[in-house]
């Protein structure tokens, strides 16, 4: 699905982003070389887990017809870091995979989405498009203070999606997007940058049901194949990115989840005390796999509270009563 190129040349590094994107020359020997943009694993919190999110969400929003710059897959030499005078960027790459990411170059012409930018009935379309994508992968990062959208004059183009199709595997019982409240992140202070615009207008949702109708599980069994052998460590994360919330899956999540625990008690230098919140799910009949759930996550070995995510508030409460009354004795 993606084409996959040699890096030849790093032109520099990107003025803006918390992973460290590099533009670079790729194809450089071809009749077509391409300028693009490389996400390297060693900048990403969850290393190639991030950039295999990328490729998913690269491909599922190409076929939804949404405007993202042409993905690629980046073959990065070991002797490109031989070259590279800086020294922290030369042990960046050295720690990295072999491929990264790369993001097709778009026209200076393009800048950031501001607060002043207005979607115009001729970007309504796609703006909402964009809103239902983000929803459908949970990507919260295309928010007010953080847009990752480029817009031109009425175009836009959509880019970085390291976070999404993160809910599913960190969050035991979450509300998935169709479910009641399942979206309300999305209408935050800071949220979807869209969302708020939207809200305001008559929307037709019915013409993005067919296009979205149209992605078939084989298709996203193609999207699992674009994954490349050097990001074999990111395949749990790419079968996590296309669960759906049943039972077996809420109990195996809160097993994952004691199990990490459990390897983390054994390294512990302090008594640590951990906090779990829990979605109560809405269709009744995985109430016992929530039960469940919740027996396994108070088994740990750690002082642990799971708390009922009906119960937040006056749990928050609790916290900063705590907080305040530490303070107090401090001074």
């Amino acid at each position: 699905m993606l084409e996959r190129i040699a890096a030849d040349e790093i032109i520099r590094s990107a003025t803006s982003g918390r992973t460290g994107v590099l533009l670079m020359l790729c194809g450089a020997d071809t009749n077509s070389p391409v300028e693009l943009f490389c996400k390297l694993s060693a900048g990403c919190v969850e290393g190639v887990t991030n950039l295999a999110r990328e490729v998913l969400a690269a491909s599922l929003a190409e076929d939804v017809g949404l405007p993202v710059p042409t993905p690629y897959l980046v073959e990065i030499s070991p002797t490109l870091s031989d070259v590279v005078t800086d020294r922290g960027l030369a042990s960046r790459l050295g720690k990295s995979s072999s491929v990264g990411f790369g993001s097709a170059k778009v026209g200076n012409q393009f800048s950031v989405w501001g607060s002043g930018n207005r979607v115009t009935e001729a970007m309504l379309s796609v703006a909402l498009s964009a809103l239902v994508f983000d929803a459908i992968i949970e990507n919260p990062d295309r928010r007010v203070f953080n847009p990752n959208c480029l817009v031109s004059g009425e175009r836009i183009f959509l880019i970085d999606h390291e976070l999404g199709f993160t809910a599913t595997a960190m969050v035991v019982g979450r509300r998935p997007p169709w479910q009641s409240g399942g979206l309300n992140w999305l209408d935050q202070p800071d949220g979807h940058i869209f969302c708020k615009q939207l809200k305001k207008r008559d929307l037709d949702l019915s013409p993005l049901s067919g296009i979205w109708s149209g992605v078939s599980d084989a298709r996203l069994e193609e999207y699992r194949a674009a994954i490349p052998p050097e990001w074999n460590a990111a395949l749990p994360a790419v079968e996590e990115a296309f669960d759906l919330a049943d039972a077996d899956h809420i109990k195996d999540k809160a097993r994952r989840w004691r199990g990490h625990l459990s390897a983390v008690w054994e390294g512990r230098s302090e008594n640590i005390e951990l906090h779990f919140v829990l979605g109560r799910p809405e269709n009744t009949s995985l109430m016992p796999a929530y039960v469940t759930a919740k027996q396994i996550l108070e088994g740990a070995r750690f002082t642990t509270e799971v708390v009922d995510e009906s119960e937040v508030d006056d749990f928050v409460t609790t916290l900063e009563d705590e907080y305040r009354a530490d303070q107090r004795h401090s001074t």
